[in-house]
């Protein structure tokens, strides 16, 4: 996911801010701080679907 934050123009900057609670978010989960793994699992897919529709 923070491959994405480099390929997102500057106007896009709450996506950019999305990429990156999602991650940490993912991250605190696995490392038991926040959380589970699968409600964390969950938000990435939601948010990825988003963007499903822009494939051809």
């Amino acid at each position: 996911m923070y491959r994405l934050v480099g390929h997102i123009p500057e106007s896009c900057d709450d996506i950019e801010r999305s990429i990156i609670i999602l991650t940490d978010r993912w991250e605190m989960a696995v490392d038991g701080y926040y959380g589970d793994e699968e409600e964390a699992r969950n938000d990435i897919n939601e948010f990825l679907k988003e963007f499903g529709s822009l494939e051809g």
